[in-house]
């Protein structure tokens, strides 16, 4: 392997490494800006969306981002969690949630975007 070949496989390497650790602090970031007492509503959702999608690795995703901090508490909600999904895509599930903070499971769908956040 020439010297420039390595060179270039460091550069490849060092990319990745800021491209994980920008995802990582991506999904820690969203996970702050959820209210501490609110985070069962968003686990609750994840959970829905994998009994509902059993053959979907959905359980192996981390959050990217949700629309949690818009809820409150004894009103109707439609709750939009943004998941990391494998290289551009990303898993936008949509839950309902009742007056009484019932979680029900509306719908799953993949695309370039997340549902909400940037």
């Amino acid at each position: 392997m020439s010297v420039r070949q390595g060179m270039q496989r460091i550069g490849l390497g060092a990319s990745l490494c800021l491209m994980a650790t920008t995802a990582s602090a991506g999904t820690a970031m969203a996970i702050e800006t959820t209210p501490r007492e609110d985070q069962p509503l968003v686990e609750k959702c994840h959970r829905l969306a994998i009994e509902h999608n059993p053959d979907h690795d959905l359980k192996i995703k981390q959050i990217y981002d949700s629309n949690l901090p818009d809820y409150e508490r004894g009103e109707e909600f439609e709750l939009l969690v943004s998941f990391l999904g494998h290289g551009n895509t990303f898993h936008n599930v949509t839950c309902h949630v009742s007056p009484e903070g019932e979680v029900s499971y509306k719908g799953h769908d993949q695309g370039g975007l997340p549902s909400v956040g940037s």
